[in-house]
């Protein structure tokens, strides 16, 4: 009798497992082959012929240093005076020193464009000094015990005219002294990662105050991107509100449409001029020219340069609007092309097709001419990128065809 029981039991619990099963595994069956998302569509690549078209190289002077950069410099295009390697030797930078004199006092004393900042008197200190550099030879600016000069007033004086003593008075003023100065300039200097830049003076007349091409070309950028100097550097001088005038020398006819941001001549830096222009193409360039032999020298680089420049930075289309880049496949049949929705348009080159990485969505159904994703090409450190869409739309495959392939759908599931 207990074994009739246990039997009717154990016959009992298969049925009622085989009906669960019998419920449930259509549900399961739908659970996979509706609910989920469709498989995505693979992406098949075209092949792309190499156009191997480069844009002219800059022309940049053999003597001494030359650096050419980018933006806000991080990428150097060009450059000529380093070692096999690429390395440069820290040579003497001249009255380029002012452009970090400048640029740490603002840092330490920050001023808007068109700001006089705090008026500060000129000391016997600051007479004797400027009295030795007349002695000297330098260049200075008269100044008169008991005058006034803005803190801008000095800037310009210093960046403008090269006036050496403007140079000094402006970190005395700052940092107190030289000697505070000079280690706020080295701090500065570190913390920029200019290795190759060592400033024994305010002023530049010093020896020992060196720099690179890579690294003035960087120091450059900066003072031409900060807001006063831009403000000082591309005008014709200033008036100070003692009266005095401050015009600026710096100004170099064959540097032409590009604004000096600073150019000096000391016996051991020879001739140093650092320009920045924006070119047709829109991109802002730096330039940096270090130890040329003489100004005829220099105007002979410069203006090479400058002819160069509009060629060497012209945009190219690289590839036109419908260029084919590739298809989409999905496993339900339908195709589309992948074609380019604008021109990808880069400077310096034409990448090859290697150069062109596709960064695209990953796309189940999408409608023709919606956004796929992006061509984003390098040539020469730049990058351009151009609008990838759907030739074509791919659409839904419906119900019948999730329920006739469930692999297909609980492949995506797993995936999902």
């Amino acid at each position: 009798m207990a074994e009739e029981i246990a039997r009717r039991r154990s016959g009992r619990g298969i049925g009622i497992a085989i009906g669960t099963v019998a419920i449930l595994l259509p549900g399961l069956f739908l659970g996979t082959t509706i609910l989920p998302g469709l498989p995505a569509a693979s992406v098949h690549l075209a092949e792309l012929e190499d156009a191997e078209i480069a844009s002219p190289p800059l022309a940049l002077p053999e003597d001494g240093q030359s650096a050419v950069i980018v933006g806000d410099g991080e990428t150097l295009l060009a450059s000529t005076g380093g070692d096999e390697s690429g390395a440069f030797e820290s040579i003497p930078m001249g009255g380029s020193a002012k452009l970090v004199s400048a640029l740490v006092t603002l840092d330490a004393h920050p001023l808007e464009a068109g700001r006089n900042g705090e008026s500060v008197v000129v000391t016997d200190e600051d007479f004797a000094a400027y009295q030795s550099l007349v002695f000297a030879g330098a260049r200075t600016i008269p100044v008169t015990v008991g005058s006034r000069w803005t803190e801008r007033e000095m800037i310009a004086a210093s960046l403008l005219s090269a006036s050496n003593n403007h140079a000094d008075m402006l970190v005395r003023w700052a940092f107190g002294s030289q000697a505070e100065y000079l280690a706020a300039a080295e701090a500065w200097l570190v913390e920029h990662g200019f290795d190759g830049t060592a400033v024994a003076d305010a002023s530049g007349l010093s020896g020992d105050s060196v720099s690179t091409a890579e690294d003035l070309v960087r120091i450059g950028a900066l003072a031409a991107a900060d807001p006063l100097i831009a403000s000082l550097v591309t005008t014709d001088g200033i008036g100070a509100v003692n009266g005095a005038s401050i015009t600026n020398t710096n100004r170099y006819e064959p540097a032409g449409a590009a604004t000096t941001v600073s150019r000096s001549y000391t016996n051991a830096a020879a001739v140093t001029v650092v320009l920045s222009l924006t070119t047709d193409s829109g991109e802002t360039l730096t330039a940096a020219f270090m130890r040329q032999p003489s100004y005829d020298a220099m105007a002979a680089a410069v203006s090479a340069f400058m002819e160069s420049a509009a060629a060497a930075t012209a945009q190219i289309e690289a590839l036109p609007a419908g260029t084919v880049v590739g298809e989409l496949r999905t496993a339900w049949g339908e195709r589309v092309d992948l074609v380019l929705g604008e021109p990808l348009v880069t400077v310096g080159g034409v990448p090859s097709p290697d150069d062109i990485d596709y960064q695209l969505d990953e796309i189940r159904t999408i409608r023709a001419g919606a956004k796929a994703g992006e061509a984003v090409a390098t040539v020469a450190d730049r990058t351009a990128s151009a609008r990838v869409e759907a030739a074509g739309a791919l659409r839904d495959p419906g119900l019948a065809w999730r329920l006739t392939h469930p692999l297909d759908m609980l492949g995506s599931a797993f995936r999902g």
